[in-house]
Formats: structure tokens, C-alpha cells, sequence
């Protein structure tokens, strides 16, 4: 062997190092490039859900706003208005008729609005879609308040319970007396100490 074919094998033989970091650095880049199409092909498949998820808001609002209205007529006349619920799908918003809720109802309204909301909320059992999550169980605060007849009250929780019955949920309602009229199935546990804040 000669001594230019020696040399020329010891220039191979020290480029090697340099090649396997070439070769190094291809393959991190391939990784990333993986990596970056994964990402991309992730993200492509989240924007179709979105789309679909904000083409679907009108029709879930309406179906929300439906269980609403069908809880609020049992009570046209006996503390509700005559204007329905709807909900608007851009800034979800609620409407009572015409105007946004807040404007538009009194204190015996509110009442009624917000069970409605409540037994609405239990209702989004019965859509069967896998991308609603209904809470399962409601919590009510002595809705026995605002100057609505106790008779009212007691047919709207009973409305509430017979929902919460029917869709595998539950209520815990709290109150400072007792309560009479209450048809849904229900348990009463009454507190033997008053507590003070």
C-alpha cells in the first residue's frame, strides 16, 4: 500500500466522526418532522371539531332553551312571564322574550328562571351525546325565597325531582323550614342543630 492510498484512509477514517454527525442531525431532523406532521395532523383534527362543535351551538342552545320552556309553562301565570327562553348562540346569552333575562324578569321570575335552568341542565342527559357532560346532581340553596308562593316552589322542585328520577341524577335541596307538597320521590333529613355563621 502506498502511501497516498494510507493517507487517503486516514482522511476516511477521520471523516467518519464528522459523518455520523451528519447522519445524526438527519435523523433528528426526520424526528422532527414526524413529530411537526403528528402535530399538524392533531391540530387539523381539532379545528374540524371546533367547526363542528360551533356549527352544532345554535341547535344545542335551542335544545337547552327547550327544556327550559317546557319546565316555565307549568308556571305561566303563578310567578312566570309570558315571553320564552331563548339562548343566543354567539355570546350565549339568555333572552326572555325579547330582551336579555336579567332585564326583562323580577325576583319571583328569577326564581322560576333559574330552576328552569337547573332542571334544563339535569335534561342534557336525554340528548345521548357523548360531548355533553350533565353535571348528574343538583345542588338548590332554599329556593323558598323573592316572595313565590311555597305551592309553586314545591311544584317546581317536584318537577326538578321527577326529572332528576327519570334521568338517573339526584337533588340535595336545602331549606330553614319544612316543606309540604313535594311529590317527586325524596328523602327529608331534618337538622337537629341550628348552626350560626
Amino acid at each position: 500500500m502506498t502511501r497516498t492510498e494510507i493517507g487517503l484512509i486516514e482522511q476516511q477514517r477521520n471523516a467518519l466522526p464528522a459523518l455520523a454527525v451528519i447522519l445524526a442531525r438527519r435523523q433528528q431532523a426526520e424526528h422532527a418532522v414526524d413529530t411537526a406532521r403528528q402535530e399538524l395532523d392533531r391540530l387539523t383534527r381539532l379545528a374540524a371539531l371546533d367547526v363542528l362543535a360551533s356549527s352544532d351551538t345554535p341547535n344545542r342552545c335551542a335544545i337547552l332553551a327547550d327544556h327550559m320552556n317546557t319546565f316555565l309553562r307549568h308556571f305561566r301565570d303563578r310567578g312566570w312571564v309570558t315571553g320564552d327562553v331563548t339562548i343566543s348562540g354567539d355570546e350565549l346569552t339568555f333572552y326572555v322574550g325579547t330582551r336579555p333575562w336579567d332585564d326583562s324578569l323580577g325576583a319571583e321570575a328569577r326564581v322560576l328562571f333559574f330552576l328552569a335552568y337547573s332542571n334544563a341542565i339535569l335534561r342534557l342527559v336525554d340528548t345521548q351525546d357523548r360531548r355533553t357532560c350533565p353535571p348528574g346532581i343538583l345542588l338548590l340553596d332554599n329556593p323558598y325565597q323573592q316572595g313565590l308562593p311555597a305551592d309553586v316552589v314545591a311544584e317546581a322542585i317536584s318537577r326538578i325531582g321527577e326529572s332528576a328520577d327519570q334521568v338517573g341524577g339526584q337533588v340535595v335541596l336545602t331549606q330553614a323550614r319544612q316543606v309540604r307538597g313535594i311529590t317527586a320521590p325524596h328523602a327529608s333529613i331534618q337538622m337537629q342543630h341550628e348552626y350560626a355563621a
